[in-house]
């Protein structure tokens, strides 16, 4: 096939959802002759035919089609993070591509920079651009009402989702009156469970554990199976209603990747947050992330980590820091330094300057292998890690947390008026989890 040379592509996350998939072809009425670019969906069945269904109708094209050298704008719908756009990865680092976003997600760490962002809390993203639509005076025909309308019913829980706005709603009526099929819609969204999903929900039952967080119950439940069940986020909806709870945190092996989904119904625990550690993102109330190349154990080790760092944190720096700390300064030799280090046998050490202010950290690891290379009498300042990250005896666990997890700094200064008075080590942090009754991460020990 001779590859396409647009201008435009329009995108949306792995995996799409129906609201992606609206959100798509809403997009492409705002932006004409562009290339849609379908990122793949994992659902089967009825719901996978209409979806394969609606690639065609509306020529949705596969990147591999497509000369990325030729595109000047990208627009991506409902998400903003770029690693949930692996699929448009050829165009996103190339230089000089201008970018356009809609989204209802929170803000992330890895949000893309756009010369063009409309960004609203609703409950759905195609009802960001139907609004777009309205306002700029386009007509749908009905085919398109029902697709767009059923992206809006998907994501909002057909209105029941605490997230449904009344923009939503606005924009179910403004499709309805453009001949929004609801049999269609209804066909799609009403979900009887397959008898693989029964025995999936029941295995999500069987493994579900209660765990008291700083005070906040949290449900973990974690299932592994061979292959791909879909609707998998509908199954722990359901198991959410059955039994009433609150927060739930599901962890599910499926082939070669793990899927964490989680619900939240109280302000203490931010499901998005937790699941943007691991790569995903969604709200504070419902969110999700696919991980590859790590095990169940693994993630689960981790997500209790995060939980406790980040659930009513009620522990503080002040309360597990090791003090006095042990420092070299910017004109140490590395030979010293790492004799220091050794006699008191540490990993890292807060690195000052003739003035005492903290100005960075020098690990042992790095620091022996200079000396092992005859460098040992250069100083302290030639080798040391600059971008440090630091802490306040009155800052929280969360934050330490934030910093050895993701930023995989060995040590955290604790400074007061920019002078150390105590470090954290990973040693202090295993102390913590002991105390705290959680499991100890691996990368911890």
């Amino acid at each position: 096939m001779t590859a396409q040379h647009p201008k435009t592509l329009i995108t949306a996350h792995n995996n799409a959802d129906f609201d992606a998939l609206a959100a798509m072809i809403a997009a492409g009425k705002l932006y004409p002759g562009a290339v849609l670019i379908f990122p793949g969906s994992q659902e089967k069945n009825l719901r996978n035919f209409f979806i394969q269904s609606a690639t065609y109708l509306f020529n949705f094209q596969s990147m591999r089609d497509v000369d990325p050298g030729s595109v000047e704008l990208l627009v991506v719908v409902d998400t903003r993070q770029r690693s949930r756009l692996d699929h448009v990865r050829s165009v996103l680092e190339r230089s000089g591509i201008a970018i356009h976003t809609y989204d209802h997600h929170p803000d992330s760490d890895e949000d893309l920079t756009a010369e063009k962002s409309i960004v609203h809390p609703w409950g759905s993203t195609t009802a960001i651009l139907v609004q777009e639509i309205r306002n700029q005076g386009l007509a749908v025909n009905s085919d398109e009402a029902t697709i767009m309308g059923l992206g809006i019913y998907e994501d909002t829980g057909c209105f029941t989702f605490t997230s449904t706005t009344t923009h939503d709603l606005d924009a179910a009526s403004w499709l309805l009156g453009q001949g929004m099929d609801l049999n269609t819609v209804s066909d799609l969204v009403t979900r009887d469970l397959s008898s693989e999903q029964v025995q999936l929900l029941h295995s999500m039952l069987d493994s579900a554990t209660i765990h008291d967080i700083n005070g906040i119950e949290v449900v973990i439940t974690e299932v592994s199976i061979d292959e791909y069940i879909g609707d998998f986020a509908v199954l722990v909806h359901k198991l959410v209603e059955m039994e009433s709870i609150r927060v739930l945190f599901t962890i599910a092996r499926m082939n070669d990747r793990v899927h964490l989904i989680a619900r939240s119904r109280r302000p203490e625990v931010n499901a998005g947050r937790i699941c943007g550690f691991f790569g995903g993102g969604g709200h504070a109330y419902a969110a999700s992330a696919t991980i590859k190349d790590r095990t169940l154990a693994e993630i689960k080790e981790e997500l209790f980590a995060l939980l406790y760092s980040h659930i009513n944190p009620q522990i503080l720096v002040q309360d597990f820091m090791s003090k006095p700390a042990v420092t070299v300064s910017t004109r140490t030799t590395l030979a010293e330094a790492t004799d220091i280090m050794t006699r008191y046998g540490l990993k890292a050490v807060p690195v000052i300057n003739a003035d005492g202010v903290c100005v960075g950290i020098l690990e042992h690891q790095l620091s022996d292998r200079a000396v092992g290379h005859g460098l040992g009498a250069l100083v302290v300042e030639e080798y040391m890690q600059r971008d440090t990250a630091m802490v306040a005896p009155e800052n929280d666990l969360h934050t330490v947390m934030e910093i050895i997890l993701g930023q995989r700094q060995r040590l955290v200064p604790v400074v007061e008026d920019d002078h150390v008075v105590a470090v954290i080590t990973r040693t202090d942090l295993i102390n913590i989890f002991i105390q705290e009754s959680a499991r100890i991460p691996e990368f911890l020990l």
